[in-house]
């Protein structure tokens, strides 16, 4: 994985553990932790051959857009890695399957949490 995909996994779980421990406020936590899942995601999918457009917030449904940039596809490993860790939506209702050829998906911010995690290298 890239150094900027574990720095923004890094920057995610020490936001998170810095809110547990009562140092960081809610808000302050709710900025950093979107800041750093936003980067993560496109820097995951960017390890995984898809580009994507940057992501600047998590939006007012609690979703993240996961766009690609000009035509551009997913890939299929950044297809299955959505598939496995994620509800995807690409209508009304969650649930959609993500192919090799799909180019753009919403997914729940806590969904995008559990999709990047894993990929932090452990030590």
């Amino acid at each position: 994985m890239t150094q900027a995909l574990q720095k923004a996994i890094a920057d995610l779980k020490a936001a998170n553990t810095a809110f547990a421990a009562g140092t960081l406020s809610s808000v302050d936590h709710g900025n950093a932790r979107s800041s750093a899942l936003c980067l993560a995601v496109v820097e995951l999918a960017a390890s995984q051959g898809a580009q994507l457009k940057p992501i600047s917030t998590i939006d007012s449904r609690g979703e993240l857009p996961i766009f690609v940039t000009n035509g551009t596809k997913y890939g299929e490993l950044f297809a299955t890695t959505l598939n496995t860790h994620c509800n995807p939506r690409t209508g009304v209702q969650p649930g959609a399957h993500m192919t090799a050829d799909a180019g753009w998906c919403h997914v729940g911010h806590f969904d995008a949490e559990r999709m990047v995690l894993p990929f932090a290298v452990q030590g």
